[in-house]
């Protein structure tokens, strides 16, 4: 990504270690055309459904999501994931 000109790198000051990386406006360019290439393509999948459907599968895909999450880090505490839409 850096070398496409999407990001670009520069030195953290607290810590030599590391580096800080900073989207440039090409970046920020192609994040809005991707984000608008997703949410179209949202659209055109769920079009058919009506909200009661889409709120029904946002809770079985949610259900499913915290299952998931049980079985791969039964440690860790289960947060609820909320999508907001732009």
């Amino acid at each position: 990504m850096e070398r496409d000109g999407l990001l670009t790198r520069m030195p953290d000051n607290n810590d030599r270690r590391a580096s800080r990386l900073k989207v440039t406006a090409k970046g920020k360019q192609c994040h809005a055309q991707a984000n608008e290439l997703f949410h179209q393509l949202c659209r055109d999948v769920f079009e058919e459904f009506s909200e009661a459907e889409l709120v029904t599968l946002s809770q079985i895909m949610e259900r499913l999501r915290a299952k998931n999450l049980r079985l791969l880090e039964p440690d860790r505490k289960t947060e609820v994931l909320q999508v907001i839409d732009e």
